[in-house]
Parts: structure tokens; sequence; C-alpha cells
């Protein structure tokens, strides 16, 4: 006999964004977050290009200015550099894609 079981969940629309960031020399927090389509749509898509595209180099992440994403802190602050983005859609099927920008 199972010391667990499986029960499956209902097929949820929407996309996880999750970063890695480093707040003090190997420390990584890590910050997971839900957004609707629309959400992803309307600021959140832009947010993740620019911050992939031009904070994405070390001690670069205390310049980028957000409105909607969930940048991991440290203690007191900000973290300093990305360490990974990861982005994955979950469609009304429940199919998971993996999101590429």
């Amino acid at each position: 006999m199972s010391k667990y079981s499986l029960t499956k969940r209902p097929a949820v629309e929407g996309f996880k964004v999750t970063i890695v960031a480093d707040s003090n020399d190997a420390d990584y927090i890590t910050t997971i977050n839900t957004y609707t389509k629309s959400e992803f749509e309307d600021g959140i898509i832009d947010e993740l290009i620019d911050l992939q595209e031009n904070h994405s180099g070390h001690y670069e992440l205390e310049k980028f200015h957000y409105d909607h994403l969930q940048i991991p802190y440290g203690d007191m602050d900000i973290c300093h550099t990305l360490s990974s983005i990861d982005v994955e859609y979950t469609d009304a099927e429940g199919n998971v894609w993996d999101v590429v920008f």
C-alpha cells in the first residue's frame, strides 16, 4: 500500500513566472508568481524582455525599474544579480508549455 495518493487538479489557464536572483554572494532567492493571460500580455512580458535583455549581467538587477513583476528581495534590498527566468503557460486543457522570449 502506498503512503500517498495522486489526485488530478483542474486545469487553470495562466502563466507561471519563476525568477531566481542572487542577494548576497550566492544566497539565491526565488519568486514564483502566476498571471492571467491579459496580465501577462499587458505588462509582464514587456518587463520580462527588458529584464532579460538589459539587466541580466552581474549587479544589473539593482538598476531594473518595474511596475508589474515581483522581483526577489534579500533581507534589506532587491537582489543584485539575475540568475534565471523561467516562464510556463498552462492552457485550458491542462497542457503546460515553455514560454520562450
